[in-house]
């Protein structure tokens, strides 16, 4: 019995050891794992202290807000027949219907800050200071605030919508179109650049810096693809051909120095500032799936799928891998950040790291 207790204790020791990158001097930290469907028996970490720092988990007809050291702080369960979609920050949420005609914006407390008599689909930015309401036949935008009232430009047009994304820190958004338009949205809902790719190309991704000096657009075929990445303050733009054409959309991130990244097929791509020089990492086989780039903390994190399951990747701005890891079997896999841990959901299994200097 004593040995077996050591067993477990040294288990438990060598479970929360640190992984070292000595080129950077980064620390790694495997703080927690756990699963969805019995989140209330994570086992949270005992060295992570930040419970100001939460992230949210949102499902189909539910959402779980947790604090980093994977402790439960709320939890929301909708009826089968009513959508919603949570801000970023887990602060807010809108409820809908697939076939209705009211969306209603509440916060964490449920309490209800308005309704509005509308058929179209809802999307809320990042701190909810934006609501962007999607026309039925995907051809346009209207531009709400946080208290329903039309904002700034009113409405963007384009033929199919393809993609939306919100900034964390200043509830921007970048939004593209089939037809190969795109935008760059302020908070106040201004039309930050309007542009287009080449002619016959279609927007399939778009990511806008923080600060909202930076747009960067994946545009392609069924032929050939390229990024093109527009400085809004010099209103120059610079075009990268990729050799692989994506059939679906592939991950963008673009920083507040301009310092693009972007995952094609075999490669992760990571530019200096003013996309002068690209820099290339090599990975699995991107597949199509889930995938996403963001920046934090001076990092780069990429998700992807592979024909094994799914991969992250952490890199610096040089380039640098500082962390890699393929999750065998899992069909797609999301990041949040809660200060510098990176939580990583799964199918239904969820994992967080801690990145310390």
């Amino acid at each position: 019995m004593k040995y077996f207790a050591i067993g477990i204790l040294l288990g438990a020791i060598i479970n929360f050891m640190p992984l070292f990158n000595f080129e950077t001097g980064m620390k790694i930290f495997p703080e927690w794992s756990g699963s969805i469907s019995t989140i209330q028996e994570i086992r949270t970490s005992p060295f992570l202290k930040s419970e100001n720092q939460e992230f949210s988990i949102d499902l189909k007809n539910s959402f779980y807000i947790l604090s980093a050291n994977g402790t439960l702080k709320q939890s929301r369960v909708f009826e089968n027949e009513i959508l919603h979609n949570l801000s970023g920050n887990g602060k807010f949420y809108i409820t809908y219907e697939k076939i209705g005609s009211e969306i209603a914006f509440y916060n964490l407390n449920n309490d209800v800050f308005w309704k509005h008599g509308t058929p179209q689909y809802p999307y809320l930015s990042y701190n909810g200071k934006l609501v962007l309401l999607l026309i039925a036949d995907l051809s346009g935008i209207k531009i709400l605030d946080s208290n329903s009232n039309i904002i700034g430009a009113g409405e963007i047009s384009g033929k199919l919508l393809n993609s939306i994304s919100f900034t964390e820190k200043n509830d921007f958004a970048s939004i593209g179109f089939l037809d190969g338009s795109y935008y760059a949205l302020d908070s106040k809902g201004e039309i930050l650049f309007s542009g287009n790719c080449e002619k016959d190309l279609s927007v399939k991704t778009t990511g806008l810096s923080s600060n909202g000096k930076f747009i960067i657009a994946h545009c392609g075929s069924t032929v050939s693809d390229s990024l093109v990445i527009n400085d809004l303050e010099k209103q120059k733009n610079y075009r990268i051909a990729l050799n692989d054409r994506h059939l679906t959309k592939t991950a963008v991130c673009i920083n507040d120095d301009g310092i693009f990244s972007a995952i094609n097929e075999d490669k992760i791509l990571v530019s200096s500032s003013g996309s002068k020089k690209v820099m290339s990492i090599d990975i699995p086989k991107q597949i199509p799936g889930e995938c996403s780039i963001s920046f934090q903390n001076n990092l780069f994190f990429a998700v992807f799928r592979t024909e094994s399951g799914s991969a992250v990747y952490v890199y610096d701005k040089s380039g640098k891998v500082i962390f890699n890891k393929i999750f065998q079997g899992e069909l797609f896999m999301q990041q949040k950040h809660a200060g510098n841990s990176l939580i990583l959901r799964g199918t239904d299994n969820l994992y967080c790291y801690t990145f310390l200097k």
